[in-house]
């Protein structure tokens, strides 16, 4: 039984006023994702699975809504064993709506894929969310791929690879306090000095493991 906050139950019973062919419906319901998805996705993935009949929903909405459950249920930490629920967004997105859901849509694929141990179709996605991803607004998303394709890179030894999207990914200066604490750009001083040297491929490996450990604890929640 899914048990609601009283405001989680507002917005179920706002849904629920609506009819399912309303475009109000899809857009308060794009919008409930945007503003809490990042930093409520536990109310996320209550409101979306208290929707009744989801498969009812228009195409658009369908899209939206097999997105929003998606990143809600894997910020959420809950085991996704297929990829035929994002499918449903990057079959629409690939050719309707904006970047920043194709290019999520994408990131999540990957992520999936990545998961289910078929990592070769996942840097397919992470690749085509890069490639989306150029004329995305929102940050958050360039960063998320960005360290999805550094992870997927450095759990090969691809540690340059995985060091490029890395300081892609820090370079957005979502967070300059995280940055500074890494040294900013003084953390590649090694790699220049070593550069030539027997000691080049520790030194590469010692920063990956530095920025792993960084990427890692970035959180976006102040960032709405």
């Amino acid at each position: 039984m899914i048990h609601l906050r009283y405001d989680e139950k507002v917005l179920v019973y706002r849904l629920g006023c609506m009819d399912g062919g309303d475009i109000g419906y899809h857009l308060l319901l794009q919008a409930w994702g945007k503003y809490y998805l990042w930093s409520a996705p536990d109310s996320s993935y209550r409101i979306l699975n208290a929707i009744p009949f989801p498969d009812k929903l228009s195409v658009e909405e369908q899209a939206c809504y097999a997105l929003l459950m998606t990143q809600a249920m894997y910020r959420c930490g809950h085991k996704i064993s297929s990829d035929s629920l994002i499918n449903i967004a990057v079959q629409y997105y690939s050719s309707q709506g904006n970047a920043d859901d194709k290019a999520s849509a994408l990131l999540y694929k990957g992520y999936i894929l990545e998961d289910l141990g078929q990592d070769n179709e996942a840097l397919y996605a992470y690749k085509q969310a890069e490639e989306a991803v150029k004329t995305v607004k929102d940050l958050r998303i360039h960063f998320l791929i960005y360290t999805a394709l550094g992870n997927i890179n450095g759990r090969y030894a691809h540690y340059e690879h995985s060091l490029s999207y890395y300081r892609k990914a820090l370079d957005l200066n979502l967070s300059v306090p995280a940055w500074n604490a890494m040294g900013g750009e003084y953390i590649f001083a090694p790699l220049y000095l070593a550069q030539g040297t027997p000691r080049y491929n520790e030194e590469v490996k010692l920063v990956y493991d530095k920025f792993l450990g960084l990427v890692n604890r970035m959180d976006f929640t102040s960032q709405e």
